[in-house]
């Protein structure tokens, strides 16, 4: 009879194939696990739907990319409308709402940083600001000129409170 493995282990090869995509012989070599194992298990395991179709972990991958797009696409949608509200008015929230889904965006697709790597946060707002004002200098030049008139006077008002 082979080797008993714990469920947790079961659990986690299963994550990896499903959430980060790794083959049976990266998960293999990983685990300690032998890829026939693997791939009996991804297999058996899951449970039934209600019609009766079982969910494999190629079935669960599949599902599970499908719904990571889905997301990608509702928040591209949403940092679309926020820039498009922040650039219509002068709605400093909006306009700050604006940057943080640019700020998350670009996090994103930067990949998750570790908790222990220092984030230089001046430095990302102001790459967001920067990155604000470039899209509505080209798309909405009065929008511009108010976010404009707004951050000079938050950089004076602050330079005055520094003074005293």
């Amino acid at each position: 009879m082979g080797i008993e493995y714990d469920w947790e282990i079961r659990g986690e090869a299963e994550r990896l194939y499903v959430e980060e995509s790794l083959s049976f012989k990266e998960i293999s070599s990983r685990m300690d696990v032998p890829i026939q194992t693997l791939h009996r298990w991804s297999q058996v395991d899951g449970l039934y739907s209600g019609e009766g179709e079982r969910r494999t972990w190629s079935v669960k991958r599949k599902a599970f990319h499908q719904d990571r797009l889905k997301i990608n696409a509702n928040f591209r949608e949403m940092m679309k409308n926020a820039l498009e509200k922040a650039s219509k008015g002068d709605d400093s929230r909006l306009i700050m709402a604006a940057i943080s889904v640019l700020r998350e965006d670009r996090e994103r697709q930067g990949g998750v940083q570790s908790k222990s790597a220092e984030v230089d946060r001046v430095r990302m707002f102001m790459e967001s600001v920067e990155f604000l004002l470039k899209y509505l200098k080209g798309n909405d030049k009065h929008a511009f000129q108010k976010v404009s008139k707004h951050l000079k006077g938050l950089t004076d008002a602050f330079k005055k409170s520094e003074e005293t």
